[in-house]
């Protein structure tokens, strides 16, 4: 087969065939089901894959790639974002047919979304590239070229080398978010000032801070008590002798007439004289000095995906709660679900009932792809205005996406409880049929009365997995 036609047609599916020198041809990709890069150079291969992970369009950075080279090997970081490295064409086409076909069977599945944000367009990326390759392990990869000394896989080609520490602080949302579970790899220290992980650690004076020291045992002479550098007892005449300078005797059998406590520092910036030196790390890239005690800690982790990053890779996220909690009238899920807690015991003391509100929009998502960003969050700033008329001012409200809200519904009985949130749904179809062109909400909803002997956790987890479940 002639590897430079651009096209091969196999099993209904289109592969297009490009040179890694023709990075100006990855326009044709939307045509393609596929794509094989043929390997002339490294760093021309890494280039465009990293053209076609970081595109901002799905039908790109999801887009089934695969790399033809005869005996290179890709760089760990670059052969996990591949769909598979293969030496023929010809011989692997029933494998690669195989393999995208499996993937866009999951790419046809995908609910279409837009993020309201960089973070969760980011961990949106990530979920759904992992999960139509049907991954859920996440590891770092120890690599010389990232600052702080670790890369992940895809996530690290959407920052630039002065922005590897975001990476850290994107992946801690998406566990504080649930998506993610993360399990310690290593432990690390970086420059305070740069972030820079690439550190020259060195012993200093702690008086100059100079590096220039001598270093020497130190000599403890028994019979006199003398105790001194061991160039004291030594001469530039007779430097395999050692004579006691305060005694002159001479020493010669160690543990017998003396012996070597310790070691003893000479700076020869200062000549100042000390025993504990300083710890300082040098960072490579700002050469600034610290003392280590001030270095950043930050812990390296291998994920995994967990049953709520699996739903939302398969659904979008538009946000992350510190977005949702932001807006008026509402609390984070962490605070809603302590608030919560305290209802419980208070439950528990006074003979009263309360119920938890569960409200669900299956079709708001097809609605947000028709508005900006500017109408998607006056939308939701509505919905919780109209469900905060609904209920007391003492009643919390919570995002836990931007499809589906939790309320709560203190000292009222079920039925009360069932009939204020039936009026709040038919209120919000209201809102959306009256203001987006006769939208109509497929709403879902559900009134659960909170337990007194259950952890409210056990409730709420109980609940938004049986939701979950029936949408999935």
């Amino acid at each position: 087969m002639d590897i430079n036609n651009s096209w091969i047609e196999r099993d209904g599916l289109r592969f297009l065939v490009l040179k890694d020198s023709n990075i100006d041809q990855l326009g044709l990709l939307n045509d393609a089901d596929a794509v094989i890069i043929i390997h002339s150079n490294d760093r021309l291969t890494e280039c465009m894959l990293e053209n076609i992970r970081i595109g901002e369009e799905e039908s790109v950075f999801l887009k089934p790639t695969f790399v033809c080279a005869d005996t290179s090997k890709l760089p760990a970081a670059y052969r996990n974002i591949v769909d598979g490295q293969i030496n023929n064409i010809e011989a692997a086409l029933p494998e690669l047919v195989n393999t995208v076909s499996k993937i866009k069977e999951v790419l046809d599945k995908l609910v279409p979304v837009q993020a309201l944000n960089f973070e969760s367009h980011t961990i949106n990326k990530l979920l759904r590239f992992y999960y139509t390759r049907d991954n859920k392990y996440i590891e770092p990869l120890l690599d010389r070229k990232a600052k702080i000394g670790y890369s992940y896989p895809l996530i690290s080609q959407y920052f630039t080398n002065q922005d590897d520490k975001n990476i850290l602080d994107i992946l801690a949302v998406a566990e504080e978010e649930g998506y993610l579970v993360g399990e310690h790899h290593e432990s690390l220290y970086l420059c305070n000032h740069c972030y820079n992980g690439f550190l020259f650690y060195r012993e200093v004076c702690p008086k100059c801070a100079s590096s220039n020291l001598k270093q020497e045992d130190l000599v403890h002479h028994f019979p006199c008590a003398y105790i001194g550098p061991i160039s004291d007892f030594t001469s530039e005449v007779s430097k395999n002798e050692m004579a006691c300078p305060k005694c002159n005797k001479q020493l010669r059998h160690i543990g017998v007439d003396y012996d070597k406590p310790s070691i003893v520092y000479t700076c020869h910036s200062c000549n100042h004289i000390f025993q504990d030196v300083q710890i300082k790390a040098k960072c490579c890239e700002c050469e600034r000095d610290t003392e280590v005690e001030h270095l950043l800690n930050r812990n390296i982790k291998k994920y995994t995906i967990t049953s709520k990053g699996l739903y939302a890779a398969q659904n979008g996220i538009m946000s992350t709660q510190k977005d949702l909690a932001a807006i008026s009238g509402t609390v984070s899920m962490d605070t809603f679900t302590i608030m919560l807690r305290y209802e419980i015991e208070r439950m528990k003391i006074a003979e009263i009932e309360s119920n938890l509100g569960y409200i669900h929009i299956n079709n708001v998502m097809d609605l947000y792809l028709q508005v900006g960003l500017d109408s998607k969050h006056s939308l939701l700033v509505e919905l919780v205005r109209i469900i905060r008329s609904g209920i007391r001012n003492s009643d919390v409200i919570a995002f836990e996406s931007t499809t589906t809200l939790l309320f709560s519904l203190t000292e009222i009985n079920s039925e009360d409880a069932k009939m204020t949130v039936r009026k709040i749904c038919i209120m919000i179809r209201r809102l959306m049929r009256d203001n987006f062109n006769g939208f109509q909400a497929d709403i879902e909803y559900r009134v659960l009365p909170i337990k007194k002997h259950v952890s409210f956790a056990e409730q709420l987890n109980d609940v938004t997995n049986k939701m979950h479940s029936t949408k999935s």
